[in-house]
């Protein structure tokens, strides 16, 4: 779940903010080198996204009969890791790069046809930690929590638009996954 916003070229908001929510499924690789109990790893991921929120433009420069709408394609990840493993559990820090395909649109409020949209890759940065276990050799379960910021997209142009051309779409994401590897 992540928050998004639509906002004008000076900042101000079209909607107070809106919630975008949804799930997702994709895949992992990376590697892991253990020293004694400190693990360091590299890991990268891939995953499809059906994360969406909507919200009629009700802030300072909306216009109710718009509805502002971000949705969230896909997500890569590119982290390192560093863990303390005690025994089979491993907890774990991570941290690195994010990338994400967001659709960003107006839609009208009364018939939620859309206007405009545009459809860009975000780039930004994550950081979170989980816990990993061990439970037969070369395989484990982990569960873990990632927070990302994505850049604000600067370039959502609708200059045609009765309420006025908007310039930002910030995005926020929560992650909280769980996978076998």
């Amino acid at each position: 779940m992540g928050t998004s916003n639509h906002e004008d070229r000076f900042d101000n908001p079209y909607t107070l903010g809106y919630n975008v929510k949804g799930g997702l499924v994709g895949g992992t690789v990376g590697y892991n080198w253990q020293m004694s109990s400190f693990v360091f790893g590299l890991e990268g991921d891939l995953s499809w996204v059906s994360e969406v929120g909507t919200h009629p433009d009700d802030g300072p420069v909306g216009n109710v009969a718009f509805s502002s709408s971000t949705k969230e394609n896909w997500l890569a990840t590119a982290r390192a890791r560093f863990g303390y493993a005690v025994n089979n559990p491993l907890f774990y820090g991570t941290g690195g790069y994010a990338g994400a395909g967001v659709q960003a649109a107006i839609k009208n409020s009364f018939t939620n046809a859309v206007i405009v949209s545009s459809t860009t890759t975000r780039n930004g940065w994550t950081v979170g930690g989980g816990l990993e276990w061990g439970f037969a050799p070369n395989w484990s379960a982990k569960f873990e929590y990632l927070y990302m910021r994505f850049d604000d997209n600067k370039a959502f142009n609708t200059l045609g638009l009765a309420d006025g051309p908007r310039g930002s779409v910030p995005l926020d994401d929560n992650v909280v996954r769980a996978g076998i590897n």
